[in-house]
């Protein structure tokens, strides 16, 4: 049978096919971490992966990412023994090479150990539930990154915290890709690799904590809050009816769930709707939304799906935007999670841009925040006017890239912001606007009347609420009552971990949820084109 190898990390691993697959295929059936945003469509060009191969290689040139030479270099490779072979090396899109028997592929180093990721704490916001004893753990299911807490049940302490990428960013960034990704057929492999990263992350709290593995009987509760998509995924459910009309999903959850992976079960997060999942649940939890004292209010998740709900006189109305994977580093040239070398705060000084990376290692791309400061500063600067259009001259940092202007904010780097990368984020942050302006009106309410604007995301409190507000992500009035309150999602989930009184709380948050599809609404559409503009 053919038999290609790939090289992860200097792991080996070797996958035998016997029927046509792309070398993304492959790397999808191992399970590992590997970026690729569009799912395989060949739009991203960030799939790329060194490939060698004996005898005659024909590839998909077209899929090359930017800056590939055409010229095949030859030589030894790693890992083959013939003395004479000759060899074709190079670089290609994973999603655009037919795997060949006898060929090796070399995947990038994928960081997971130190994602950025707001998940510290030292003690659960809620007071625990007398008598508990034992290990509990609270999961953050994101579609880009995975979070997790051990929490000591007794006293809800924090004893250790973690976070790592999802390895389904392998079957694309967002959660449509995923829909499709299942409907093809990669629901299998798309539970057994979120299951095992979800193990791995246990097993990486446990250590940190030094606990012997006998700690792990001791872990009598697990809480799990994500997407509703991301929950299906999780429990092996196909989320395809979610993707079609009229996008109902299997189950909205709020109930445990047995896996043979786990000793005990795990509740899975109540979710509201197809789009609006365990995660914003959770996050209502958290901003107490659901108590009526609490006044009329706003919550922004940002996320590959932005969700939102407003509450006002004992109502909550919710509704999900496809904001797009950019806010979380995807479709955006030199974008990345938020991994050391990203930059996630830029700033203003003296004439010169200023900017700031994740552990202060070198420069590698853009996370949300980052992409967020940076394009917010160059429309304060004239270098990107309301359109959106960026200046092709005029300005120290200018350049261009494949034939369009881009703006370089390093010296002597190929990392650049691009006008593709611009549109991007006004696609994303013009549904998000929307959203909002779509809930204000179906609670007959004016931006006046909003006494908090609670932004929720993994990027956690180093959004700049100043950059949003200036690129137009929430009104601009709401600037004085808003807050980034960091990974909500992780903090309810903790909560209803260790308190009888959140867990009870957090059931009965949907039935007061009321749920708008925003796909039919013609409101959002006329709004989001309106929000457009910076």
């Amino acid at each position: 049978m053919p038999k290609l190898t790939i090289y992860s990390e200097q792991k080996k691993h070797e996958v035998e096919f016997n029927v046509e697959k792309t070398v993304l295929e492959c790397i999808q059936s191992l399970g590992l971490t590997f970026h690729a945003p569009c799912g395989g469509k060949g739009n991203c060009k960030k799939c790329s992966v060194d490939v060698e191969y004996i005898g005659n290689f024909e590839a998909n040139t077209t899929g090359k990412p930017h800056g590939i030479p055409e010229a095949n270099a030859t030589g030894k490779p790693h890992g083959i023994s013939e003395a004479n072979a000759t060899v074709t090396q190079t670089t290609f899109l994973a999603c655009q090479v037919m795997a060949k028997d006898g060929m090796i592929v070399f995947l990038r180093k994928e960081d997971n150990d130190a994602m950025s990721i707001d998940v510290e704490g030292t003690k659960t916001l809620w007071t625990p539930t007398p008598d508990a004893t034992g290990l509990g753990i609270a999961f953050d299911l994101g579609t880009t990154t995975l979070a997790a807490r051990l929490i000591d049940m007794r006293n809800g302490n924090i004893l250790a915290q973690s976070a790592r990428v999802n390895p389904q960013t392998v079957f694309g960034a967002d959660v449509i890709s995923r829909i499709d990704a299942s409907m093809t057929g990669k629901l299998p492999e798309m539970t057994a690799c979120i299951r095992e990263a979800l193990i791995g992350l246990i097993d990486e709290l446990l250590q940190q904590h030094e606990s012997e593995s006998r700690a792990f009987l001791e872990i009598n509760k697990i809480v799990l809050a994500g997407n509703t998509v991301m929950q299906h995924i999780f429990c092996s459910m196909p989320p395809d009816s979610i993707g079609v009309a009229p996008f109902t999903p299997l189950s909205l959850f709020g109930d445990n769930h047995t896996i043979n992976e786990l000793p005990v079960p795990l509740f899975m997060a109540p979710c509201i709707g197809s789009y609006v999942g365990g995660d914003i649940s959770c996050g209502m939890l958290v901003s107490q939304m659901d108590d009526t004292s609490s006044g009329t209010g706003i919550l922004v998740d940002l996320g590959t799906n932005g969700e939102l709900a407003l509450c006002h006189n004992g109502r909550i109305i919710c509704c999900a935007t496809a904001a797009g994977p950019v806010f979380e580093g995807a479709n955006i040239r030199y974008g990345m999670p938020a991994l050391p070398g990203a930059i996630n705060a830029v700033f203003h000084e003296n004439g010169r841009l200023r900017l700031e990376t994740i552990a202060n290692a070198s420069a590698s791309g853009f996370c949300g925040t980052g992409i967020i400061d940076i394009v917010a500063h160059l429309v304060n600067m004239g270098i990107v006017d309301e359109t959106g259009m960026m200046s092709s001259s005029g300005f120290d940092g200018l350049g261009l890239l494949d034939g369009h202007p881009a703006f370089y904010p390093l010296p002597n780097s190929d990392i650049c912001i691009t006008q593709e990368d611009i549109r991007n984020l006004q696609l994303g942050k013009s549904a998000i606007m929307a959203g909002i302006r779509v809930l204000l009106e179906a609670a007959n309410v004016t931006v006046d009347e909003i006494r908090f604007l609670h932004i929720a995301g993994g990027f956690g409190k180093k959004l700049n609420l100043k950059s949003a507000a200036r690129i137009g992500l929430f009104p601009i009035e709401l600037l004085d009552r808003a807050s980034a309150i960091g990974n909500s999602c992780i903090e309810g989930a903790s909560a209803a971990l260790v308190s009888t009184e959140a867990m009870q709380r957090l059931l009965a948050i949907p039935k007061q949820c009321e749920y708008i599809e925003l796909s039919t609404s013609a409101s959002f559409n006329m709004h989001f084109m309106q929000e457009m503009m910076f």
